[in-house]
């Protein structure tokens, strides 16, 4: 198992810095069974982060965000609460879904999309 799509926010997006996505066929049993591993690799890339799993088979998305400001940022965007480390959102959202809400609520700063992501 690999994370392979991450980017790297900058810190004005509203969203954790560290912004992992994957899509699998049962994401609920592959955190289920993997969540150690996935979260020290997280943590190991920095104190702000959040993984995406895109269960394609359960039609939602698993938000794995340990860390509170990570929380903080997720739950002032979608307005929910993170019980134990983990959001699941009834359907699918991808990244740049997030990005562009987010982006939507920073736009009076006058940012664009390719400034919030470092290269």
């Amino acid at each position: 198992m690999a994370i392979e799509h991450w980017k790297r926010l900058k810190p004005h997006t509203g969203l954790p810095q560290v912004f992992a996505q994957m899509t699998v066929w049962n994401a609920e049993t592959l955190i289920h069974q993997h969540r150690s591993t996935i979260t020290r690799w997280l943590a190991s890339q920095g104190e702000d982060w959040l993984l995406n799993v895109i269960g394609i088979n359960e039609g939602k998305s698993y938000f794995l965000l340990e860390p509170l400001t990570s929380q903080e940022k997720l739950s002032q965007l979608l307005r929910l609460d993170c019980q134990g480390g983990m959001v699941v959102l009834e359907r699918s959202l991808l990244r740049k879904e997030l990005i562009a809400m987010s982006a939507e609520k920073i736009a009076a700063c006058g940012s664009s999309y390719d400034e919030l992501i470092h290269p």
